[in-house]
């Protein structure tokens, strides 16, 4: 039998390794996401491959987890004629940066974007830009983003909702992206 393929290796993995005393692999979660009790944890010696059981729950020393943020800017909340990014709301439209907030860009909405305000969104670099058009998706006149598409930058459009989630998606991925975003 295969070292990868052993009962005691798929059962411990699936969580239901017993130890002699009847107790189990479980993982106790407590009401505080950030901290995790495990219940009887089982340890292997690596020479034997012996199992010997520790009681986590007597121990003093829980295990902590700790989220790490990695982004500097995280949008946390959108709104009919609102976006927040972190704890800090905006009111009027946003390029949205992993480093930075932009506000006032686009001061006239939809109807007044120029290929001025696209072509300035390079500016930062950028892998992807997205374009949240508002409480609904609408597409710009495809000279607009002439710029973006000349310097090989690929643009998305959706609404401003969708794209806040995907902006928070591809930071998290590390990726370069720019989001203009109007609110309303």
């Amino acid at each position: 039998m295969s070292a990868r393929n052993r009962p005691s290796d798929v059962e411990a993995a699936e969580g239901i390794a017993t130890d002699k005393a009847g107790g189990s692999n479980r993982l106790q979660f407590s009401r505080n996401p950030a901290h995790i009790a495990m219940h009887h944890a089982a340890v292997r010696d690596p020479p034997g491959w012996a199992v010997r059981v520790c009681n986590a729950s007597t121990s003093s020393n829980p295990v902590k987890l700790h989220l790490q943020g990695g982004v500097a800017q995280r949008v946390t909340g959108t709104g009919p004629g609102w976006i927040r990014v972190n704890a800090d709301e905006y009111r009027d439209h946003v390029v949205l940066t992993p480093d930075a907030v932009h506000a006032g860009v686009a001061p006239g909405g939809f109807d007044a974007l120029a290929e001025a305000d696209f072509a300035a969104l390079l500016a930062y670099d950028p892998e992807i830009v997205l374009f949240g058009s508002g409480d609904s998706q609408r597409f710009p006149h495809p000279r607009l983003a002439r710029a973006l598409t000349d310097a090989h930058v690929g643009i998305e459009v959706m609404d401003t909702a969708a794209a806040c989630r995907t902006f928070n998606i591809l930071t998290g991925e590390g990726r370069r992206v720019v989001a203009l975003l109007l609110v309303g």
